[in-house]
């Protein structure tokens, strides 16, 4: 590639990264959320913290209505929805595991705009996910 068009591509790909257009998926957003919080959590001090997640939509996320399931001790599964509750895309990862404890399976279903809740608690040096409504 011509090195005059490359310097003309890198401004807007920088600005669409720092959008978060580049930031993954549905389940992985609620990871680095969950490696955010576990980690204020653990410098607060306080004993439990629960956090509200909404999907931003867009490229990659949920726009409309979805499902989470968090596993005990495995995956975190994302079902994006469209306005029939037909699954549209699905997403999945264990990248939360190394911030949390997930001792027990939860499944919630959400409309398009709808907060997720997460109860973290610290249990010793271990941040554990205590309940998600």
């Amino acid at each position: 590639m011509n090195p005059g068009r490359l310097a003309l591509l890198l401004p807007p790909l920088v600005a669409l990264s720092a959008c978060g257009l580049f930031q993954g998926d549905g389940a992985t957003r609620i990871a680095f959320r969950l490696e955010s919080e576990a980690g204020q959590l653990r410098d607060s001090g306080v004993a439990a913290h629960t956090f509200s997640y909404v999907p931003k939509g867009g490229y990659d996320d949920c726009s409309g209505a979805y499902d989470v399931q968090f596993s005990e001790r495995g995956g975190l599964v994302v079902w994006c929805k469209d306005a029939q509750g037909k699954t549209v895309s699905s997403h999945i990862t264990t990248y939360h595991l190394n911030f949390v404890q997930v001792p027990r399976t939860w499944n919630v279903e959400k409309k398009a705009g709808e907060a997720m809740r997460v109860e973290l608690t610290r249990q010793g040096d271990a941040v554990v996910v205590t309940d998600v409504r």
